[in-house]
């Protein structure tokens, strides 16, 4: 396969607004979400803009939709624990503490 080279003037900002975006995931019905450490994650909306959900505390780092799309789970690196966020009302709740 060949590279083709992308014009920057091709490009669109997206998603902008972002504090420490380390992981993105896609929902199965296209809703796009990001880690954000000013929320837990966002869901970055057609239009570019955000939709903060939840407050993680720390760094959100990976982030994964559980197969129903209900639940993001996030690997926070600041606190080394596994959270839990309600994606329809930003409950966050940690499910692992601490593993040896």
């Amino acid at each position: 396969m060949a590279l083709t080279t992308i014009a920057l003037d091709d490009l669109q900002v997206w998603g902008q607004g972002l504090h420490r975006p380390e992981d993105v995931a896609v929902a199965k019905d296209g809703r796009v979400y990001a880690s954000n450490a000013d929320a837990a994650i966002s869901e970055i909306l057609a239009d570019g803009s955000l939709r903060n959900i939840g407050h993680a505390g720390g760094e959100p780092n990976g982030i994964n939709l559980t197969p129903d799309g209900t639940t993001m789970l996030i690997a926070n690196y600041d606190g080394h624990v596994v959270q839990a966020c309600d994606v329809a009302n930003g409950t966050v709740t940690t499910i692992c503490g601490s593993c040896d």
